[in-house]
């Protein structure tokens, strides 16, 4: 065990991990209201592993009700989507501190998210092999989020060994979806494609649909990066239906059609696309990049009112504290489809916005974006030709669309 521990890495004490996430937002301001308990929760598993096991059990058992009330019943008894089963036993805490993680991370707390499944593995629960791979993996995907390519790559490595060494398909997808994604981050895309055609192999012969889809995400970015967007539409509708049933997950597969319709110049179909996202109940997350580009793909077509409301929809559900990103990029879309119809006094106060938020974050390319904005005007676009299977993809949006998705 604690070798296994080993290998995974150094962890962060939880409040020296909270205070760096906060200062990364240059706001003493909290991230959520339950700031407060997940801190909690992580002081409850580091002091689990100081004490006899009678008082570590009752840290835990504390850990796991608190847990329960943030992640509400529904939630708990499915356990993360992504595993190939769910929890059997409420008394089972692995997935669960998982899962909280995933929020956490969503949040903005990347190093908190980290440290609270470091001091999780240093409480002295029972935990399996599968259970240290998922976990693994999720570290591993918190590294290459914080930009450490290396760390993240030897943690996917660990993800792969330990699926071999008890023969785990889960795992190896697991693997093969983060070598796609951090071989693509470095630009080594037919890397990228070697590992992302593997995980879809080995996914959907084993069921694990969800799993797939994230390999289809990496093979849809491949495919835009060489040109083919025929070939990325393709893989993000895959990757759609591996969803399906998600709401959620379903949305953000539909944006990044909807993106890759408006980037081939079918304004039309990105816009029923980006609607029968927005019909959804969504986190921001996925609602702004929807509201950016349904901003823009009216724009392409002259739609006034479109534009006018997802300014509004963009003014209300930007939020600088947890999601900065994706409040810019937001702005700017919203602020060039504004130029574009001429509405240039509303134009310049979202670009102002967007060009202080990204300067303050370091955004360099987004400070480029808005500097560039009051001055450059879109090309008309090329329109590319779709293929008979990209078409039939189109129709499926807009009868999503037309019928309230």
């Amino acid at each position: 065990m604690n070798e296994a521990i080993e290998s995974l890495g150094s962890f962060q004490p939880v409040l020296e991990a909270y205070t760096a996430d906060i200062a990364q937002r240059r706001s003493d301001e909290p991230l959520t209201p339950h700031d407060g308990e997940w801190i909690a929760v992580g002081q409850l598993l580091s002091h689990a592993r100081k004490v006899p096991v009678p008082q570590r059990e009752r840290l835990l058992a504390q850990a796991r009700k608190t847990i329960r009330s943030l992640l509400g019943k529904t939630s708990w008894t499915q356990g993360p989507l992504l595993d190939a089963a769910p929890p059997g036993d409420g008394r089972i805490l692995g997935p669960r501190i998982r899962l909280l993680c995933e929020q956490i991370e969503d949040a903005g707390a990347i190093h908190l998210s980290d440290a609270l499944v470091g001091a999780y593995l240093l409480s002295g629960d029972e935990i399996d092999a599968l259970e240290r791979g998922r976990i693994a993996a999720l570290r591993a995907r918190l590294a290459w989020k914080r930009g450490d390519h290396v760390t993240a790559f030897e943690r996917y490595r660990r993800v792969r060994a330990i699926a071999r060494r008890i023969g785990s398909a889960e795992l190896e997808v697991r693997a093969d979806v983060g070598f796609a994604v951090v071989a693509r981050q470095r630009g080594n895309y037919p890397a990228a494609r070697s590992a992302a055609r593997r995980a879809v192999e080995i996914g959907e012969a084993n069921g694990l649909a969800r799993l797939a889809a994230i390999a289809h995400q990496s093979l849809m970015v491949a495919a835009v990066v060489s040109g083919d967007l025929n070939t990325a539409l393709q893989h993000s509708w895959l990757a759609y239906a591996n969803v399906c049933g998600d709401v959620v997950e379903e949305a953000a597969h539909l944006v990044d059609t909807a993106q890759l319709f408006l980037d081939a110049g079918h304004a039309d179909l990105a816009s029923a696309g980006f609607a029968a996202a927005l019909e959804r109940q969504i986190p921001d997350r996925i609602r702004l990049p929807a509201l950016g580009g349904a901003a823009l793909a009216a724009a392409r077509q002259g739609d006034v009112h479109t534009i006018q409301r997802m300014a509004e929809a963009v003014r209300r559900a930007v939020d600088d504290g947890v999601l900065p990103y994706a409040s810019v990029v937001a702005r700017l879309d919203v602020a060039e489809a504004l130029e574009t119809i001429g509405h240039l006094d509303a134009a310049q106060s979202f670009r102002r916005e967007a060009e202080t938020v990204a300067g303050a974050h370091r955004y360099h390319e987004l400070v480029h974006r808005a500097e560039r904005l009051p001055v450059t005007r879109r090309a008309p676009e090329t329109v590319q030709p779709l293929t008979p299977a990209t078409l039939e993809i189109g129709a499926a949006v807009r009868a999503l669309a037309g019928a309230g998705a």
